[in-house]
């Protein structure tokens, strides 16, 4: 199989995850939702439901977003793949997602540009940047049994 068939695959479903990421923070930062939820971590030592609720959105988001590409990449096969071509391309979706939340979302426009349009909290988890980049750490290691899911759900498909 060629390499760049699975590049295409992770480059469409990882732009996915990316303009799904950027809607949830843009989402989170507009409506003050950002704000409230530090405030109240701060305040009551727990997230709320609105915590939740988006980590729920992002969890699943991190195993469809990876099944998706793995699937269409064995349906445009027209066969079975190998169980670790599918998780490479699961994987690879995971990290072109959180590259972009990290690179654009994190450190570009929460760190450095900071829009006033954007109720973003003055909290140093959002005005510096390493919180952000131990995020994205942390993120690709749940990265990986979301993609390993992912996998299996693919691996059902043919």
């Amino acid at each position: 199989m060629m390499i760049a068939q699975k590049l295409v695959h992770i480059a469409i479903w990882g732009g996915a995850g990316a303009l799904l990421f950027t809607a949830l923070v843009l989402i989170q930062y507009a409506s003050g939702l950002a704000a409230r939820i530090t405030e109240r971590v701060s305040r009551e030592g727990k997230p709320g439901r609105a915590s939740l609720i988006l980590l729920s959105i992002v969890v699943a988001a991190m195993i469809a977003l990876p099944a998706g590409a793995a699937i269409t990449l064995q349906l445009s096969l027209g066969h079975q793949a190998d169980f670790l071509t599918l998780w490479t391309v699961a994987y690879g979706v995971v990290l072109v997602s959180n590259l972009w939340d990290l690179l654009v979302l994190d450190l570009l426009l929460t760190v450095l540009l900071r829009p006033s349009v954007l109720h973003i909290p003055e909290s140093p988890s959002f005005t510096t940047a390493d919180p952000h980049i131990r995020g994205f750490f942390k993120s690709l290691i749940l990265g990986i049994p979301t993609s390993l899911i992912a996998t299996l759900i693919a691996a059902t498909v043919m």
